[in-house]
């Protein structure tokens, strides 16, 4: 059977064709982690994250989120800092949100997977 787009010629059992496509199993597509903001969203410490988004979601000054979370202030062309801090303020800071994350470094962290703080969609919650 022709298996379409394949670098030799293969056969597969005609079982094959019978699973499930990718798109079938996995019908949204998520972009993964953007890692711009690491240094305010990621943390090994859990109580040290929560204390630096807390501030961010507080009624604290631009400067003084800007002295713990520099990155969360930087405006680029999908970003803007001032319309997502009001935005997620008015919902209120989520400590269900911080979730165990486990990355390709050493260690393990807890992170803050906010859409309009990452540039992509929300990480699904546990």
């Amino acid at each position: 059977m022709d298996l379409g787009l394949t670098l030799l010629p293969q056969t597969a059992n005609a079982e094959y064709f019978s699973w499930p496509r990718l798109p079938e199993l996995m019908p949204t597509l998520y972009s993964g982690v953007i890692t711009a903001r690491d240094d305010a969203l990621v943390d090994i410490d859990r109580a040290r994250l929560e204390s630096r988004i807390r501030l961010y979601f507080s009624g604290a000054s631009e400067a003084e989120v800007a002295q713990v979370a520099p990155s969360l202030l930087v405006k680029n062309e999908t970003y803007d800092p001032p319309v997502a801090r009001r935005a997620l303020q008015q919902r209120g800071f989520r400590p269900d949100f911080v979730v165990p994350y486990t990355a390709n470094v050493p260690g393990s962290g807890v992170r803050v997977p906010e859409g309009r703080l990452t540039n992509r969609r929300p990480l699904l919650h546990p």
